[in-house]
């Protein structure tokens, strides 16, 4: 891959279920990245409820699929538990991964990564993004709802920022 890290953020659904879009995803290929010759390094942030006796299972089998790859955890494994804060879990997560990479130029050939994330509404402006701490700010610029369940409120959606 043409990476050196990436960042999961995976939903469980009900009693340790992957999310429709997520049930192919059992295996990687290689964990060698093209950029450092080294092992692609990876982080999740699992979303669950604690309702479910299988909390956060998805997330914890997406965990091991990159370990088994021979890929390196740069930061445990979070959880952002539906009956909790999730939001605060999501900022905790996010300072971790900053406090992990700091800020370094990205390699060349390398887009920057983008280190936080400003959620809202699309915004056709073609001005620069903002900057805190050297690290641009993400904008919105697709976001499609993929599966919804009207009776519980719930829904996966799809985001491009």
């Amino acid at each position: 891959p043409r990476f050196t890290h990436v960042l999961c953020f995976v939903s469980t659904f009900y009693d340790g279920e992957a999310p429709s879009n997520g049930i192919a995803f059992t295996s990687l290929g290689s964990c060698v990245s093209a950029v450092t010759g080294g092992p692609v390094q990876y982080a999740v942030l699992a979303f669950g409820s604690s309702v479910y006796p299988a909390f956060c299972a998805f997330g914890k089998r997406v965990d091991k699929i990159f370990e088994a790859a021979g890929c390196k955890r740069f930061v445990h494994i979070a959880f952002a538990d539906e009956c909790g804060d999730q939001a605060a879990a999501f900022k905790v997560f996010l300072r971790a991964v900053r406090n992990e990479l700091g800020h370094r130029p990205a390699p060349p050939g390398i887009v920057e990564p983008v280190l936080e994330a400003a959620f809202g509404p699309a915004s056709g402006e073609a001005e620069a993004p903002p900057e805190i701490d050297g690290h641009r700010l993400a904008r919105v610029v697709e976001s499609e709802v993929l599966v919804s369940d009207l009776t519980g409120g719930k829904f996966i959606r799809r985001i491009f920022i």
